[in-house]
C-alpha cells in the first residue's frame, strides 16, 4: 500500500493570467502543459498538470491566438465579461467616458484588474475545493496579498508562483517560485526558491 501511494501522481492546478504572462512563441503555447510539467517534475517527479485555466478577456489579439488551442490542448478558458470593455464607450450607462489618448490606459487597467480578480477567485475556489497544489502564473502585484495569505498561514494548499512579464514583482513569491519565461524553456528549470 505504501508503495502505491508513493507512485501516485500529484495534480497541480495551473491558473494562467495569459495577458500578464503571454507566451509569444506559438509552438511553446501548443506545448505549454508539457513545458510547465517539465519544471514541476524537477521538484517532484509525481507532479502532473491536468488543465491550464487561462484567465483573461475573450477578445483581443492574445485571445484570438489562444482560440485554436482550446479543445486541442489542455488550455481551458476562463473569460472576463465584455461589459468591462464597453464601460467607457458611447451608449454605456456608466459615467466613464472613453476619450482616446486620455483615459484609454485606465480602461485597459480596468480590464487587467478584472482578469486579476477572476484569477484570484479561481485560486480561492481551488483552495476551497481542497486542491492541494496550485501554480499561479502572473507578474501582477495584485496577486501578492492573496498569495502571501495562503503561503504564510497554515493551510493544506501548496501555492506556487511563476512570475511573468517584463517587470514581475520581486515580492511575488509562493512556496516555490519560478520565472515563467525560464520555466517554459525546453527541459524546464528549478524554482528560484522553495523547499522540496
Amino acid at each position: 500500500m505504501a508503495g502505491s501511494s508513493r507512485s501516485q501522481k500529484i495534480k497541480v492546478h495551473v491558473i494562467w493570467d495569459f495577458e500578464g504572462g503571454w507566451v509569444h512563441d506559438k509552438s511553446t503555447r501548443e506545448a505549454l502543459k508539457q513545458r510547465i510539467e517539465a519544471s514541476l517534475k524537477l521538484v517532484n517527479d509525481r507532479y502532473f498538470v491536468e488543465n491550464i485555466t487561462a484567465v483573461g478577456p475573450s477578445y483581443g489579439e492574445k485571445a484570438r491566438a489562444l482560440a485554436p488551442l482550446i479543445g486541442q490542448t489542455n488550455i481551458v478558458p476562463l473569460h472576463i465579461s465584455e461589459d468591462n470593455v464597453r464601460c467607457g464607450t458611447e451608449g454605456c450607462d456608466n459615467l466613464a467616458a472613453f476619450i482616446p489618448g486620455k483615459n484609454d490606459d485606465e480602461l485597459i487597467m480596468r480590464t487587467t484588474d478584472r482578469a486579476d480578480v477572476l484569477a484570484m477567485i479561481k485560486m480561492y475556489a481551488c483552495v476551497l475545493s481542497r486542491e492541494k497544489n496550485i501554480l499561479v502564473i502572473t507578474g501582477d502585484q495584485d496577486f501578492l496579498a492573496p498569495i502571501v495569505a495562503l503561503t504564510q498561514f497554515p493551510t493544506f494548499t501548496n501555492v506556487m508562483v511563476a512570475r511573468s512579464g517584463a517587470t514581475p514583482s520581486r515580492r511575488l513569491c509562493g512556496k516555490r517560485t519560478w520565472i515563467f519565461e525560464d520555466m517554459i524553456m525546453p527541459g524546464g528549470c528549478l524554482p528560484l526558491r522553495g523547499q522540496n
